[in-house]
Protein backbone atom coordinates (compact mmCIF):
# COMPACT_ATOMS: atom_id res chain seq x y z
CA UNK A 1 0.00 0.00 0.00
CA UNK A 2 2.81 2.38 0.78
CA UNK A 3 4.64 1.56 -2.67
CA UNK A 4 1.04 2.01 -4.08
CA UNK A 5 0.37 5.41 -2.07
CA UNK A 6 3.97 6.92 -2.89
CA UNK A 7 3.92 5.89 -6.78
CA UNK A 8 0.40 8.22 -6.76
CA UNK A 9 1.74 10.94 -4.89
CA UNK A 10 -0.29 10.48 -1.96
CA UNK A 11 0.93 10.02 1.38
CA UNK A 12 2.47 6.57 1.89
CA UNK A 13 1.41 6.31 5.63
CA UNK A 14 -2.26 8.08 4.95
CA UNK A 15 -4.05 4.47 5.23
CA UNK A 16 -5.67 2.79 7.67
CA UNK A 17 -5.87 -1.20 7.73
CA UNK A 18 -8.53 -4.22 9.16
CA UNK A 19 -8.42 -7.09 10.37
CA UNK A 20 -10.92 -8.28 8.35
CA UNK A 21 -8.60 -8.36 5.64
CA UNK A 22 -5.92 -10.57 7.18
CA UNK A 23 -4.91 -13.58 5.28
CA UNK A 24 -7.08 -17.13 5.56
CA UNK A 25 -6.29 -18.49 8.43
CA UNK A 26 -4.31 -22.05 8.27
CA UNK A 27 -4.19 -22.64 11.87
CA UNK A 28 -1.81 -25.55 12.79
CA UNK A 29 -1.19 -25.93 9.36
CA UNK A 30 0.80 -22.62 9.68
CA UNK A 31 3.90 -22.24 7.99
CA UNK A 32 3.89 -26.30 6.37
CA UNK A 33 3.41 -27.04 2.88
CA UNK A 34 0.71 -29.26 1.20
CA UNK A 35 2.97 -31.68 1.14
CA UNK A 36 3.93 -31.57 4.79
CA UNK A 37 0.60 -31.46 6.06
CA UNK A 38 -0.66 -34.56 3.81
CA UNK A 39 2.39 -36.77 5.24
CA UNK A 40 1.47 -35.60 8.87
CA UNK A 41 -2.14 -35.33 8.64
CA UNK A 42 -3.06 -37.38 5.37
CA UNK A 43 -7.15 -38.02 6.31
CA UNK A 44 -7.37 -34.15 6.92
CA UNK A 45 -5.58 -33.58 3.33
CA UNK A 46 -7.59 -35.52 1.78
CA UNK A 47 -10.45 -33.64 3.20
CA UNK A 48 -9.41 -30.61 2.20
CA UNK A 49 -8.96 -31.82 -0.95
CA UNK A 50 -12.15 -33.12 -1.12
CA UNK A 51 -14.06 -29.67 -0.64
CA UNK A 52 -11.37 -26.60 -0.54
CA UNK A 53 -13.86 -24.22 -0.53
CA UNK A 54 -15.04 -25.69 2.78
CA UNK A 55 -12.76 -27.74 4.94
CA UNK A 56 -11.53 -25.74 8.10
CA UNK A 57 -7.98 -26.17 8.64
CA UNK A 58 -7.41 -27.84 12.64
CA UNK A 59 -7.56 -24.47 14.49
CA UNK A 60 -7.84 -22.59 11.20
CA UNK A 61 -10.88 -21.15 9.02
CA UNK A 62 -12.81 -21.90 5.54
CA UNK A 63 -13.04 -19.92 2.61
CA UNK A 64 -16.40 -19.80 3.64
CA UNK A 65 -15.57 -18.17 6.68
CA UNK A 66 -13.39 -15.58 5.12
CA UNK A 67 -15.74 -14.85 3.06
CA UNK A 68 -18.10 -13.78 5.81
CA UNK A 69 -15.73 -11.22 7.23
CA UNK A 70 -14.72 -9.82 4.21
CA UNK A 71 -18.25 -9.49 3.44
CA UNK A 72 -18.91 -7.29 6.11
CA UNK A 73 -15.98 -4.98 5.15
CA UNK A 74 -17.44 -4.55 1.50
CA UNK A 75 -20.78 -4.10 2.53
CA UNK A 76 -19.38 -1.20 4.74
CA UNK A 77 -17.83 0.59 1.79
CA UNK A 78 -19.50 3.89 1.06
CA UNK A 79 -17.14 5.08 -1.52
CA UNK A 80 -14.54 3.33 -3.84
CA UNK A 81 -11.60 2.04 -2.15
CA UNK A 82 -8.19 0.19 -2.60
CA UNK A 83 -7.18 -2.81 -0.67
CA UNK A 84 -4.46 -4.84 -0.20
CA UNK A 85 -4.45 -8.39 0.58
CA UNK A 86 -3.42 -11.66 -0.31
CA UNK A 87 -4.79 -14.37 -1.96
CA UNK A 88 -7.20 -16.10 0.57
CA UNK A 89 -8.84 -12.60 0.55
CA UNK A 90 -8.88 -11.94 -2.89
CA UNK A 91 -10.08 -15.60 -3.62
CA UNK A 92 -12.79 -14.01 -1.15
CA UNK A 93 -13.45 -11.01 -2.87
CA UNK A 94 -14.19 -13.03 -6.09
CA UNK A 95 -16.39 -15.24 -4.46
CA UNK A 96 -18.58 -12.45 -3.17
CA UNK A 97 -18.72 -11.16 -7.08
CA UNK A 98 -20.16 -14.55 -8.00
CA UNK A 99 -16.87 -15.98 -9.97
CA UNK A 100 -17.35 -20.12 -9.54
CA UNK A 101 -16.29 -21.12 -6.35
CA UNK A 102 -15.46 -25.13 -7.39
CA UNK A 103 -12.34 -23.57 -9.06
CA UNK A 104 -11.06 -20.69 -6.74
CA UNK A 105 -9.00 -22.25 -4.26
CA UNK A 106 -6.89 -23.41 -7.08
CA UNK A 107 -6.64 -20.03 -9.00
CA UNK A 108 -3.30 -18.46 -9.07
CA UNK A 109 -3.18 -15.34 -7.06
CA UNK A 110 -0.04 -13.30 -8.37
CA UNK A 111 1.56 -11.25 -6.02
CA UNK A 112 1.89 -7.56 -7.05
CA UNK A 113 -1.24 -7.93 -9.38
CA UNK A 114 -3.86 -5.91 -9.43
CA UNK A 115 -7.97 -6.72 -9.51
CA UNK A 116 -10.61 -4.17 -10.36
CA UNK A 117 -13.82 -4.45 -9.09
CA UNK A 118 -16.71 -2.71 -10.35
CA UNK A 119 -20.17 -3.18 -10.38
CA UNK A 120 -20.01 -6.23 -9.37
CA UNK A 121 -17.71 -7.37 -12.27
CA UNK A 122 -14.21 -7.77 -11.90
CA UNK A 123 -10.97 -8.11 -13.87
CA UNK A 124 -7.04 -8.50 -13.56
CA UNK A 125 -4.99 -5.25 -14.33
Amino acid sequence: MRRMRAAMGLDPDGFSTDERLAEMSFGRWEGLTFREIGEREPAAMKAREADKWSHVPPDGESYVQVCERVGALLGGLDRPAVLVSHGGVARAVLALCGADRTKLADIRIQQGRALAIEDGRWRWI
